[in-house]
């Protein structure tokens, strides 16, 4: 048996219900006491005067990432078309990109039309009788009371307004439904005062017209369906009422969701006959996602996200593309009100030019509009089988004890890392992961630290600046990778999981920290110097500690975007040090990590991207070469060149000069066994275009060749060097090129319009 909890055991929480700032802290102090320690509830981003409508026993905020969609294409009722944006703060990692997906498609589509079609809120009290005559009476006694009783309320609330009152008899009770026009207020707190002012009313006139009296009420009997789903609110109104369309042709539905119309309707139909089956209310694939997101950016009652996330879907095919359709009946929304005043709130409701009044019919339309923009990307994504890919998480089953960033790094970093253990190390703040392409994706979707940070070294007082670099595993940077192309093209994804063990991707972590330790043990003076290097396969830890560059000291550092900064003479000594590096490494050929693979492991997925990628590059001339490519990356025969491990990512993002012109190349996680005209032809993929490089490109080739060959003790003769030049000018469009192409679909790089420009000016100069 259950022994009641003696009241003396209980320790109450002070102060509860006051907000201020002494109860607040109080209650931090308590539950401090109590074993609890909210760091992060010390600071607030609200007084507790700004809060006082909002919370009780207030003791401080939490964060929500917030993610920015848009632009949408808005159709007005006055048929002009508005650029809107909207904020949402989620944790769902995907919604973003796929709601911004869907927007791309209505975009290219000339954006969406929506239309309200109703606005009211509910509530409904029930009065108790003796028998059911009564509740008849009492019926059609009320039916004749409207006007007053309007009036009367109108005493209480500015903004409500009585529309509508309907009387259901269930037995010897009545339910009436109290309907209300509430302006841009949500209104379900005005409501219910109203409401319940309207409650005393009418027992004090009923008792004195009427033989009998009542014998009870109660404000809301869970009539009104406040905060659930009932088909009766779904039909006769509760919240906003609203409806969007769109019109998407083919060519948008093949181009922007890799799918036909007539994939979207098999799958539809199948869909809804499983919905149906299922009982499910209403047809949608998860306008959850997106109200709930909207709802909390902008204050809207976060507990009315479940009612108001019913939504009813329609396909339709339509000449030559899909319309398609989506109805929200009951959005309990405000633009006053509640939480809408709150500052971030109030900010992200005016980034959709939707804050104060006569602004909920736009704000109903444009959470419709987003939702179906959501509707579309998710819906395609199954159609076509994106969606697993857009939720897959590295390693999400797999429990592993990653490296934090917290309280204990300093020692692990000392213990494991630095290889003078006498030194101090202090971190100083993150930085930009401006680290490689593969680094860069490979972070976005990942939950670890992945990418740079700054830390000081200090020995007997003389300090020293350093980087931290946390690199992703194989498995991470593989599954990025899958991701990434099924983001793209599905099939292309399973394309690539054929040839994905052999491509430039595998050992990338060790295969640095190689290099680096290789590099560092002959003193090369163009690498940067390391501190020291962790790897640990269980853990999937793989840090690199070395020297920091820093930017303001530099005369070239991440010039990728700004190749005219480059000249002759900066050209020329950065060969020199890329061909320096490569001999000071070349000792390394045998470790089996940094082996190349035979070209007919790549030239399948490289046909397959092509293919996917022509359509969208076909005005630039790119898409010219690349059954050049194809046929050059199958024929040729490596077995007459020499080979040697090179950077295979040799462009300006990975070579920093410094203002005494000393060359530092880093980012070695690319290196393989392969063409030394490979890590030449990158370079000048990136800058040959430069205004104030001026040497021919014959010269420049046979300079890297004479400046190679007398490094590494061979002859190459210039026939044999120039073959080699045109496989591996072959071997970057198809591997390298084709990387960027389809990175640049997810993340913008500005300097890709660039290579394709020095690619095309290459191949014409040298007859490729």
């Amino acid at each position: 048996m259950i022994q009641p909890y003696s009241k003396s055991k209980i320790n109450k929480q002070p102060h509860i219900g006051v907000n201020t700032e002494e109860a607040r802290s109080d209650r931090i102090s308590y539950l401090y006491q109590k074993g609890h320690q909210l760091e992060s509830y010390h600071d607030t981003s609200y007084s507790c005067e700004s809060v006082k409508s909002n919370i009780e026993s207030y003791i401080g905020t939490m964060s929500i990432p917030v993610g920015l969609v848009g632009p949408l294409l808005y159709k007005t009722d006055e048929n002009e078309i508005d650029e809107v944006f909207s904020a949402l703060a989620t944790t769902e990692g995907a919604l973003v990109s796929s709601m911004n997906r869907g927007v791309s498609v209505l975009n290219n589509s000339g954006g969406f039309r929506a239309h309200v079609s109703r606005k009211c809120m509910l509530r409904v009290p029930m009065f108790c009788f003796n028998d059911l005559d009564q509740a008849k009476y009492f019926c059609d006694w009320l039916k004749n009371q409207f006007e007053e009783l309007n009036e009367y309320i109108k005493g209480y609330s500015k903004r409500a307004q009585l529309i509508n009152i309907e009387t259901q008899i269930l037995g010897k009770d009545v339910n009436t439904k109290f309907y209300y026009h509430t302006g841009d207020a949500a209104g379900q707190n005005m409501t219910s005062i109203c409401t319940w002012h309207a409650c005393l009313w009418i027992e004090k006139k009923f008792n004195s017209d009427a033989p009998f009296k009542i014998l009870d009420y109660v404000l809301d009997a869970n009539g009104s369906s406040d905060k659930k789903i009932t088909h009766d609110s779904i039909l006769n109104g509760r919240g906003v009422e609203v409806v969007a369309e769109c019109l998407i042709s083919e060519e948008v539905l093949k181009k922007k969701l890799k799918v036909s119309s007539k994939e979207m309707m098999i799958w539809y139909n199948k869909s809804t006959f499983v919905a149906t089956n299922s009982g499910m209310i209403g047809y949608n694939v998860n306008i959850a996602n997106s109200i709930a997101a909207i709802f909390t950016a902008t204050g809207q009652d976060i507990g009315s996200v479940h009612e108001s996330a019913v939504g009813f879907l329609f396909f339709e095919p339509h000449n030559d593309g899909l319309y398609v359709c989506l109805k929200l009946p009951r959005l309990v929304i405000g633009t006053i009100g509640g939480g809408t005043s709150l500052s971030s709130q109030k900010e992200n409701l005016e980034l959709m030019g939707c804050y104060g009044s006569e602004k909920v019919t736009r704000f109903a339309e444009l959470i419709c509009g987003f939702s179906l923009a959501l509707e579309i990307s998710t819906f395609a994504a199954m159609a076509n089988g994106q969606f697993a890919l857009a939720h897959e998480r590295l390693g999400r089953n797999k429990p592993v004890n990653n490296l934090k960033f917290d309280e204990n790094i300093n020692s692990f970093l000392t213990s494991n890392v630095l290889e003078n253990k006498k030194m101090e190390i202090k971190h100083l703040k993150h930085l930009n992961n401006h680290n490689g392409i593969i680094t860069e994706l490979t972070a976005k979707n990942s939950t670890k630290f992945i990418g740079l940070s700054k830390w000081e070294v200090n020995r007997n007082g003389l300090k020293s600046d350093v980087i931290l670099k946390s690199k992703p595993t194989d498995s991470e940077i593989l599954n990025c990778m899958y991701l990434l192309t099924g983001f793209i093209d599905p099939q292309l994804a399973k394309t690539f999981c054929k040839c994905k063990e052999t491509s430039d991707f595998k050992n990338t972590p060790l295969k640095e920290i190689e290099i680096y330790k290789q590099l560092n043990s002959v003193l090369d003076e163009h690498t940067p110097q390391l501190h020291g290097s962790y790897h640990d396969d269980e853990r999937e830890i793989n840090l690199i500690l070395m020297e920091y560059l820093n930017p303001e000291k530099m005369k070239i550092f991440n010039s990728e975007n700004e190749n005219s900064i480059w000249n002759d003479h900066l050209l020329k000594i950065t060969l020199i040090a890329n061909i320096k590096s490569l001999k000071n490494i070349s000792s390394l050929k045998t470790n089996s990590i940094f082996q190349s693979s035979c070209p007919n492991d790549f030239i399948l997925f490289t046909k397959h991207s092509f293919e996917v990628l022509k359509d969208e590059y076909e005005e630039n001339n790119i898409c010219d070469i690349f059954n050049r490519v194809i046929e050059e990356l199958t024929c040729f025969n490596s077995s007459k060149h020499f080979e040697t491990i090179i950077h295979n990512d040799f462009n300006p993002r990975n070579i920093a000069i410094t203002s005494s012109e000393k060359v530092k190349i880093y980012d070695w996680e690319l290196a393989r066994i392969d063409l030394p005209q490979r890590d030449l032809i990158e370079l000048l993929v990136f800058i040959y275009n430069s205004p104030n490089i001026l040497m021919p490109l014959n010269e420049i080739i046979d300079f890297y060749r004479l400046h190679f060959c007398e490094e590494f003790e061979v002859e190459i003769n210039t026939d044999l060097w120039l073959k080699g030049l045109k496989y591996s000018f072959a071997k970057f469009v198809g591997t390298r090129l084709n990387l960027y192409m389809l990175g640049n679909k997810i993340t913008e790089y500005k300097f890709i319009e660039t290579v394709f420009e020095n690619v095309l000016l290459i191949e014409n100069e040298l007859n490729l």
